[in-house]
């Protein structure tokens, strides 16, 4: 599963690197996006480019609410258990079946931390593209208009595959992954004259070559205060070789 992303990232360099303009030009200090690491539970604004928006960069919350969605408690209720959207089933659920696949996105992302179960407890890892570029994540999104206060919440939700790899050694639990589109694939994802069966077609476990890992702090875990920070991504020693060594 993917639950943790992050990005640290300047806007002109991300906008420069997928050639879109942010919609809404974020607010945020230093111009950057920073989070090194956001969890989905806290429902954040994220960058995603969109089949039906492909030159533009807009943020949109994670955590699906689709279109029928009756009122702000049933999308309170059904907003965290859309993070992700298993591959398998995304073209037959009622949560995801409207948005697949006229709604797929790209999900823009410097890294994502997955969990690895030794010995009775959970280590969290940070995997990351060794040559510093950014990964996208195959993804679905949906509008819903509140009726409450006529307001439009955007949101989309991570596609997950079967993890292969190095994801695969170190989420040894649930064995799932977020679905990496390919640079060379992105376009197609994106192409709006792409029949049902081609898209799902490339829903398939893939990881690039460049692709580490590494332990990351225990933090990550914790539920009372900030775990957006610096070091929270930064390679931590548990003093266990069999975490510390795992993905070396």
């Amino acid at each position: 599963m993917c639950f943790n992303m992050s990005i640290v990232k300047e806007i002109e360099a991300l906008q420069e690197e997928f050639r879109a303009d942010f919609a809404e030009y974020p607010i945020l200090s230093d111009h950057a996006l920073q989070w090194y690491n956001a969890s989905g539970f806290d429902h954040p604004i994220w960058p995603v480019i969109g089949k039906e928006f492909p030159d533009s960069i807009r943020m949109y919350h994670w955590g699906l609410i689709p279109h029928w969605v009756k009122d702000s408690d049933q999308a309170a209720g059904i907003r965290s258990k859309t993070l992700n959207a298993r591959g398998e089933t995304v073209d037959q659920l009622p949560s995801y079946r409207s948005s697949f696949p006229v709604k797929t996105c790209l999900v823009i992302a410097e890294g994502f931390y997955e969990p690895h179960h030794f010995e009775g407890k959970s280590y969290p890892f940070y995997l990351h593209r060794s040559d510093g570029r950014l990964l996208t994540f195959g993804g679905i999104y949906a509008s819903w208009e509140n009726r409450e206060n006529g307001r439009t919440v955007n949101s989309f939700s991570i596609i997950t595959v079967p993890a292969v790899g190095l994801t695969d050694r170190i989420h040894s639990h649930k064995h799932r992954m977020p679905l990496i589109i390919p640079e060379n694939q992105r376009s197609r994802w994106m192409d709006p004259e792409i029949s049902p069966t081609e898209c799902k077609a490339l829903i398939r476990s893939w990881e690039p070559e460049e692709l580490i890992a590494h332990p990351s702090s225990p933090d990550l875990y914790r539920r009372k205060g900030s775990r957006n920070t610096p070091e929270i991504r930064d390679r931590y020693y548990y003093g266990i070789e069999g975490i510390d060594l795992l993905a070396i």
